[in-house]
């Protein structure tokens, strides 16, 4: 008996819990035919391709347990190290002359190129202009000049002024010699002789009094003042929560879900605490907004879809995250959309900004600006601009970029063909939807199992009308689903495991049908093999495949006509439905996620699937 090793990553594509899976090769491997046990057999059949397959290059084969062998694939660019920025590199030999440490929000440091050819910003350092703390490369930051004060450059006292940015220091408020003792409170005197202007220790915050005086350099003594006072670092039972320092607590448990509290005016200042506001599964991995414009991402890394900087290819096993980690981007997001292995969002100026397939590090894609909407396939990303016009580039194997033509790809985005004025767009697998704002619902892309919605199997490369009265619309792996002007929920597609909602499974599903036993519903969320959709007196119902829990209902059983998910209810300000798992956002500003978790992609610290909605973890 001979044992194979299935290859790490097409596991990974598949959605599995596990890494490796030993076994024999099919009883019909090796006869040149491809049975219905065999993904392959001496031939590639067509339609895979690593291009397609979420990598940018090399060739795919059959190993000899008849299965498909990603192994040579990557999204290394085989020109790395040539000296030129080739297709699929961020950098080569040295970053760019428009790219720097600034560039990427940092005061210095120097960026560096990667063997893999992407840039790598761990050289960069520094502290921003502003948090108090003087960096080594400051000559002050607020009220922080090391160890230069009034004093120390000749005059009786005062106080020094921070200004250019953190590169001059200003001592226009210091108190000359000559002014002082002569009972007139010159400017930048605080005091002078036994003329204090009316201040006392009570006008200056002391809580309990006492006697002020003058010192010799005319500036205030309060030495003789009572009670102490915000600001003097030493907590006042009676009178202060906090002076300088936070009490025992954190943005958790004063009910948000990121950042940390700070002490203003000796009172707990929770401005700086975030809440989630917007959610987006990957196929492995989850990413989410918070309230501050904060990105964080969790789950599989491998292929540097957290955007951290960092990935671990070659072991699965140590590349993952269990806790969100922080995404450092030039500004905040937007808009937010994962799929397999990558991430893209919409910057506040309106450019998508990417990582993943193989770049750790967030960079702007050209070729999108004004965006107000945008969508990740597996291989393919669509962009949606305030005037409604929509473009898309990656991989077009199957027409998926809706520009007329297929089997090529783009690193640059192109116009998709007899469409415009377009409100909403969504990407499936190898598929693309979207809706223009006559409430025309148009499909395009790859055509089996019906996902497009014309009663045909075949691909389509230029947008075809499926519908004409929706509202919004969400594309699974194989199959779509809309919500039409009545509140009715339609889809179609692949009915391998009873998603489409009518009642059944197996047969694939052509044209739109009416899953009316859901009753009115406001959203519809397509994921890779169920359904879920939301209530307009809310709550949410799911059905379809149930293997990994993410119908939520508390079993593993697989529903054709819906169930009501469990532990949640109300409203929801974010959904979202990709990789086996489903993460939702409800009134509460609560964070919650159930299904596959793989990875840790449910965020809850743990690997286990969960059949029950599961809090998502404060970062830490």
């Amino acid at each position: 008996m001979k044992f194979y090793i299935l290859p790490v990553l097409f596991l990974a594509l598949q959605g599995c819990n596990f890494v490796l899976d030993i076994k024999d090769p099919p009883p019909s491997c090796g006869d040149n035919k491809i049975d219905d046990s065999e993904e392959c057999d001496g031939i590639v059949p067509d339609g895979f391709s690593c291009s397609n397959s979420g990598f940018q290059f090399g060739t795919i084969s059959c190993t000899q347990n008849c299965t498909i062998d990603y192994s040579l694939c990557s999204n290394i660019s085989p020109d790395c190290g040539n000296g030129i920025v080739d297709e699929g590199e961020t950098c080569d030999g040295t970053p760019g002359d428009d790219l720097s440490c600034e560039s990427y929000g940092y005061p210095s440091g120097v960026l560096e190129c990667t063997e893999n050819c992407t840039i790598n910003i761990n050289g960069c350092a520094g502290a921003l202009c502003g948090n108090g703390m003087k960096d080594s490369t400051e000559a002050c930051d607020d009220n922080d000049f090391g160890s230069i004060s009034c004093e120390s450059l000749g005059f009786l006292g005062g106080n020094l002024i921070c200004e250019n940015n953190c590169s001059v220091i200003n001592s226009d408020n210091c108190i000359e010699a000559s002014s002082c003792g002569d009972n007139v409170i010159d400017e930048h005197e605080e005091c002078d002789s036994t003329n204090t202007g009316g201040t006392s220790c009570e006008s200056i915050g002391f809580y309990d009094g006492g006697n002020i005086g003058c010192n010799e350099n005319c500036t205030l003594d309060v030495s003789g003042c009572l009670g102490g006072y915000c600001g003097d670092g030493i907590l006042q039972g009676d009178y202060e929560i906090c002076d300088g320092m936070i009490p025992d607590t954190d943005c958790n448990e004063l009910g948000f879900w990121s950042g940390s509290p700070v002490c203003t005016d000796c009172d707990i200042d929770s401005s700086t605490c975030a809440v989630p506001v917007f959610v987006s599964n990957g196929y492995s991995h989850t990413c989410a907004i918070t309230s501050s414009g904060a990105t964080y991402c969790w789950g599989l890394n491998t292929m540097g879809q957290l955007g951290t900087g960092t990935m671990n290819k070659s072991d699965p096993s140590l590349g993952y995250s269990l806790i969100p980690l922080f995404v450092q981007l030039s500004s905040p997001l937007i808009k937010l959309s994962s799929s397999y292995y990558t991430s893209c969002g919409i910057l506040e100026d309106g450019r998508m900004s990417c990582w993943g397939d193989g770049n750790p590090t967030p960079h702007i894609i050209p070729g999108y600006s004004n965006l107000v909407d945008l969508c990740t396939g597996q291989s393919h990303i669509c962009g949606l601009d305030a005037n409604g016009s929509l473009k898309c580039h990656g991989n077009n194997y199957y027409g998926q970029l809706g520009i007329g033509t297929s089997g090529d790809s783009f690193n640059t985005p192109q116009d998709v063909s007899s469409i415009e004025n377009v409100v909403s767009v969504s990407c499936g697998a190898h598929h693309t939807c979207a809706i223009d704002s006559n409430d025309n619902l148009f499909c395009w892309g790859r055509g089996t199992d019906g996902r497009i919605g014309n009663h045909s199997l075949m691909n389509t490369v230029y947008p075809d009308l499926i519908m004409s009265n929706a509202k919004n619309l969400s594309c699974g792996q194989k199959h779509t689903c809309a919500v039409d002007l009545d509140n009715n929920a339609w889809c179609w597609g692949d009915n391998y495991y009873g998603q489409i909602g009518n009642g059944s499974s197996g047969t694939d599903v052509l044209t739109p049908y009416e899953t009316t036993s859901h009753g009115f519903v406001t959203r519809a969320f397509a994921n890779d093999a169920s359904t879920c959709t939301t209530g307009i007196f809310g709550g949410m119902s799911c059905w379809g495949r149930n293997y990994y829990g993410e119908l939520g209902d508390g079993t593993f059983d697989a529903e054709y006509q819906g169930t009501v998910v469990n532990e949640i209810s109300g409203y929801f300000s974010s959904i979202s439905a990709n990789g086996h798992h489903v993460c939702v956002i409800d009134s509460s500003d609560k964070l919650y996620c159930w299904g596959s978790n793989a990875y840790g992609k449910l965020g809850n610290g743990e690997t286990l699937n969960s059949n029950i909605p599961v809090e998502v973890i404060s970062p830490q």
